[in-house]
Parts: structure tokens; sequence; C-alpha cells
């Protein structure tokens, strides 16, 4: 994902926000998202704190790169967003998806999460 990319989805989402304005949760599948520039970091933390002031309750990351994981680890701590933050590496966990709508649904601790 590019800077305008990440730049459109943060305006389409703060426009649905805005619209919906209800506690929600996330569930984002970036298997194949590929290490960001640091413009796309910065991007990244600005959605995660505008989910933070929008009331978002729990968050499920699905990634399957190391490098991936090691930038949103440290993006979701900058944001302080670690607390609602749940990353899952789908190389290390069949059952991923259940293990994210657990978390999102039920608040259950996903067994494979990788905490900020």
């Amino acid at each position: 994902m590019d800077f305008d990319e990440i730049k459109q989805f943060k305006t389409q989402l703060a426009d649905s926000l805005n619209v919906y304005n209800k506690p929600f949760s996330l569930f984002v599948d970036i298997r194949d998202f590929v290490p960001a520039e640091i413009d796309v970091i910065r991007q990244i933390q600005e959605i995660q704190k505008m989910c933070r002031h929008k009331s978002i309750k729990r968050a499920a990351v699905i990634i399957s790169s190391p490098v991936v994981k090691r930038q949103l680890m440290q993006s979701s701590y900058i944001s302080e967003t670690s607390d609602i933050d749940r990353i899952i590496d789908a190389t290390k966990a069949d059952n991923w998806e259940e293990q994210a709508l657990e978390w999102i649904e039920h608040a259950v601790e996903p067994l494979s999460a990788i905490t900020a």
C-alpha cells in the first residue's frame, strides 16, 4: 500500500466513522502487505489514533511478514492502541481467523497473538 492509497483509506474510514459514531471493532487482513515506508507508517498511526478517539473496542490484525509484524507492533505502541490491538501471524496459526473473531466478538485472547 502506498501513501496515496493509505491516505484515501484514512479519509474513507473517517467518513464512515463520522456517520456510524458507535463503538466498533476491526478485522484487518494484511497478509499481503509489504513493509511500508515511514510516511505510510505515520498514516497508519494516525488511523489507529483516530479509531481510538472514535471508540474502537478491539482490533485483530492478521499478518504474514516478520517485518510488517515489527512495524505494526511499534505503531501500536506509539499510537497507544496496544491494549486493543492483537496482531496474529497467519503463518503460525492454522485457525487465525477463528482466533481473530473470538478476540473481536468476545475478547478472548488469541493464542498466537503478538503483543507490543
